[in-house]
């Protein structure tokens, strides 16, 4: 008898997995809730010289992230000021046209290279 109850088990546990779900969509769970990570990058490479914030710290839009050495950039800035002083430079003395001096010396060369 003990061995025709063993399907008759195995059925009504099966019946009883497949009864019908709860309609319910509404989901009820408790923990902690984390944010999302986001991602922040520089537009321009270098070297990190302030990171005021801590994890879990609120942000506001205009707050500080990070402070960014700006040495590379201010390097950047002073070459490009000095290559603009020497094109300056140069247009100056075009404009002001060859002098007499520079006008014989040119003649010279030209003569000893036809020689």
């Amino acid at each position: 008898m003990k061995r025709s109850l063993y399907p008759l088990v195995i059925v009504l546990s099966a019946l009883a997995g497949c009864r019908a779900q709860a309609t319910n969509a509404n989901i009820v769970a408790a923990g902690h809730v984390e944010a999302t990570d986001i991602h922040i990058s520089a537009k321009v490479a270098g070297r990190l010289m302030e990171a005021p914030l801590k994890e879990g710290d609120l942000v506001k839009a205009g707050d500080l992230i990070a402070r960014q050495s700006t040495t590379d950039v201010e390097i950047l800035v002073r070459q490009a000021t000095a290559d603009r002083g020497q094109a300056a430079a140069e247009l100056r003395l075009r404009l002001a046209g060859a002098r007499k001096e520079d006008i014989a010396e040119m003649e010279a060369q030209i003569r000893a290279t036809e020689a």
